[in-house]
């Protein structure tokens, strides 16, 4: 298997264990789009690609707002279903002997998939979505109480037919800020709020009702989310329900509807997998701690990955995957289990960062108390750093500090910190401009309280 240099450095690491692996059992998820694994119709191969490299769960995407790839009484089946028979029974059962836990994904709302005919009768019965300007879209519509019905009923037909270990929400949201101004949600609308909405849909989208139209819009995925929780518990107690969604919060609230934040303080959900999907170390970082700060420690936060979306090198999925561990998340999902991923980037993972047999070493925390602290200058993060890293200082009392970065043979490379800090941790990244820093050994130097303080760094390039 060919590889980048890159590549073969950071396998080079693995090898001497000088990159962290996990010290704590973690979640290493993926989601599998297909959903019928990396070789349709060989379910066996998938799973035992997933153990071999070190995963512990799948979340393939079983069924859509109008398709099924196993024998549903309820939505259309799915030409996979046709050719290559049940996929949720074949992905338990190929899944099973390797331990593997499998959480059926649904694609809410969403008709991308579904049989011409099946979208064509969901209009003429007035169930898909219509935006402000009155065009349609393949979306039902989630005020509708069939289509809620549907939506619920067919992910707890998922929970009675099989043994999963836990059902995943996606797309469970609107198309956009646009979406859903249909007749009926005018009706139903109206109906909740006990008054007219005169100048329709215009006071809705952008005028005097604007923020209660929001607040309902919102209201009306809640709701599923909410029956299909209640319901699923009372048939499995022990049943994980999860759901992807969008990184940023409150934002996803106002454009699509999504108040997922709203979900994980009542109790709706069992874990949740951001959509974290950006080739940027900084910019996923920011979005884990945003999204931790939000939960508050209730449920665990599974962040994902963008392997296929926005397209990441093995190297950027290794950076990203340590931030998790730097962050203590717990976990990360993978999107997407497709050739790429089994060819190009599990069996990298697979020999270091998620190896089943790798000895642990120690997972640093984000940013450490003092009371306590023994080193001023904490360990860089990530170490070997791929074009930026972050470090701490951590102080007892307000104190002038320096941070300089020095190369092998001692010529200063920078000088990050210069400056009085008060008391307290202090979290610094160094990202110089690409190119200016050779990839080589580094050695960070802080000076403060009459004493000197060192830490290594590798740099890659």
């Amino acid at each position: 298997m060919a590889a980048s240099a890159p590549g073969v450095r950071l396998l080079k690491l693995f090898q001497r264990r000088v990159l962290l692996v996990a010290d704590v059992v973690e979640t290493r998820a993926i989601w599998d789009h297909d959903g019928t694994g990396v070789w349709p119709g060989d379910w066996g191969r998938s799973a035992a690609l997933l153990a071999e490299n070190g995963f512990t769960a799948v979340l393939p995407n079983m069924l859509s707002g109008g398709m099924a790839h196993y024998p549903s009484n309820l939505l259309p089946r799915s030409d996979a279903y046709d050719t290559y028979g049940d996929q949720i029974a074949e992905c338990l059962n190929a899944c099973a002997p390797h331990g593997l836990a499998v959480h059926v994904w649904k694609v809410n709302w969403y008709l991308y998939d579904a049989p011409q005919g099946f979208v064509s009768q969901m209009r003429a019965e007035g169930r898909t979505q219509k935006d402000v300007w009155g065009r349609d879209v393949d979306w039902l519509c989630p005020s509708n109480p069939l289509n809620r019905e549907l939506e619920r009923e067919s992910m707890l037909e998922v929970v009675t037919w099989y043994n999963v270990a836990g059902l995943h929400f996606d797309y469970i949201r609107y198309p956009n800020d646009t979406y859903c101004y249909c007749d009926g949600c005018r009706a139903r609308f109206e109906a909740y709020r006990g008054a007219p909405a005169s100048n329709w849909p215009l006071d809705c989208y952008s005028g005097t009702l604007h923020d209660e139209y929001r607040d309902w819009r919102a209201l009306q995925i809640t709701q599923l989310v909410q029956e299909v929780h209640d319901a699923a518990k009372a048939l499995k107690p022990g049943i994980l329900i999860s759901a992807a969604v969008f990184p940023t919060y409150p934002d996803c609230r106002e454009q699509v509807g999504q108040d997922w934040v709203s979900w994980v303080e009542h109790g709706y959900l069992d874990l949740v997998m951001p959509m974290d999907y950006t080739n940027s170390p900084a910019a996923f970082a920011d979005l884990v701690t945003s999204q931790l700060a939000y939960v508050g420690g209730r449920i665990p936060v599974y962040p994902g990955i963008g392997v296929s979306s926005p397209g990441l090198s093995v190297d950027q999925v290794i950076v990203q995957v340590l931030e998790t561990r730097a962050q203590a998340t717990g976990g990360f999902t993978i999107f997407n289990l497709n050739m790429t991923a089994a060819t190009e980037i599990l069996p990298w993972l697979g020999r270091g960062l998620t190896d089943p047999g790798a000895t642990s070493s120690v997972t640093p925390a984000p940013i450490p108390s003092r009371h306590g602290a023994t080193r001023l200058l904490g360990a860089p993060f990530p170490n070997p750093a791929p074009g930026w890293t972050r470090f701490n200082v951590d102080l007892p009392r307000e104190l002038q500090v320096r941070v300089r970065i020095f190369d092998v043979s001692g010529r200063l490379v920078a000088t990050p910190i210069d400056q009085t800090l008060p008391a307290g941790a202090h979290r610094f990244t160094w990202s110089p401009p690409r190119h200016a820093v050779a990839s080589g050994v580094y050695v960070l130097r802080l000076e403060a309280l009459g004493c000197t303080e060192t830490r290594k760094l590798v740099w890659l390039r």
